[in-house]
């Protein structure tokens, strides 16, 4: 499984990078963040996304839009890649990894799992609550908590 934050294509890209098999489960804090997710994943056609987003109201910068398509070849790549992701049926997870990690850790298989968690720890909302040592310490734990069912995991 390969688990991520509701942000970017980061994972449609690991899934892709990753042999186009495993599961992939979307995860944030933010409600409004994985509805977006869930309308992108389930409504693009894998074509002009900032056309999509235009027309539904997101607001993105699409600077790093042209290293996607380059990244799978092309735009119809792309297109034929993202309809094959589509079919995976990513899940989507409410869960803040500062307060309740197990629920991530309790979607996770057994062994081969993949989690990226890219500033979840050094966000200044959690540093507000918690302090940059909190912050530290909660991040280790989390780690201890996934090296137990064999994770690999980006920050």
């Amino acid at each position: 499984r390969i688990f991520g934050l509701a942000a970017g294509f980061k994972l449609f890209v690991l899934w892709h990078q990753y042999g186009c098999t495993a599961d992939v489960v979307y995860y944030d804090h933010n409600r409004d963040a994985l509805k977006i997710w869930k309308d992108i994943v389930d409504n693009w056609s894998g074509k002009d996304f900032p056309a999509f987003c235009a027309q539904r109201g997101y607001v993105d910068d699409f600077s790093k839009m042209q290293e996607v398509i380059d990244y799978f070849g092309g735009e119809d790549q792309l297109e034929q890649a993202w309809l094959n992701y589509q079919k995976t049926n990513p899940k989507f997870v409410r869960c803040d990894l500062l307060k309740d990690p197990e629920v991530i850790v309790n979607e996770m298989a057994p062994d081969g799992n993949l989690i990226w968690y890219s500033n979840c720890f050094k966000f200044y909302e959690g540093i507000r609550r918690y302090g940059l040592k909190g912050c530290e310490a909660k991040e280790k734990a989390f780690l201890e908590m996934v090296s137990k069912v064999t994770t690999c995991w980006i920050a």
